[in-house]
């Protein structure tokens, strides 16, 4: 009878103890999901900020592109070296590549200033002076939603052919 009453004994100071090991693996298991949860969180948004910051990166290079190939440059020859810089608004003109200004096909804006540095000579013969006329570019796109920008400078050179038809030096005559 003793041995019965001690196995009851065990058992009843026995019985807490799943139910007590259940609450704490429940707890332990909580946490966990919610520290991985917080991980989640936390790596997607600098996956999409990583985003957007790429995608104004693209914008203002494709703008570098867009502006140096322009034609608007060629009407904004400057006739007078002194006041060389010229603001650049978005969108410039269809891309040949794109077939699209990169304002419609990347869904953003840039804008910057173009600004002369130089005209210096390429080559020269007896029909033709070629000339380069160097430009700084300083572009800054910008996302459509206005959460991202990026800033890009570039230097390009645009070769323009000058006096056509030019003869130089003296004729000998007999």
């Amino acid at each position: 009878m003793s041995e019965r009453r001690f196995r009851k004994n065990e058992r009843e100071s026995q019985r807490g103890f799943a139910l007590l090991v259940v609450v704490l693996l429940v707890a332990l298991m909580s946490i966990t999901v919610a520290s991985l949860l917080d991980v989640v969180n936390v790596d997607q948004t600098l996956n999409f900020a990583g985003r957007r910051s790429q995608r104004a990166f693209a914008i203002a290079d494709a703008a570098l592109g867009e502006v140096a190939g322009s034609r608007l440059l060629e009407d904004r020859l400057p006739r007078d070296i002194t006041a060389p810089s010229s603001p650049v608004q978005a969108p410039g003109e269809p891309n040949e590549l794109l077939n699209a200004s990169v304002v419609d096909v990347l869904r953003g804006t840039y804008a910057g200033n173009v600004t002369l540095v130089k005209k210096r000579k390429v080559a020269e013969n007896s029909v033709n002076l070629i000339e380069a006329l160097v430009y700084d570019v300083d572009l800054t796109g910008e996302t459509d939603s206005r959460d991202a920008q990026s800033r890009v400078r570039g230097r390009f050179e645009r070769i323009i052919l000058s006096n056509a038809g030019r003869i130089s030096g003296s004729a000998a005559t007999r």
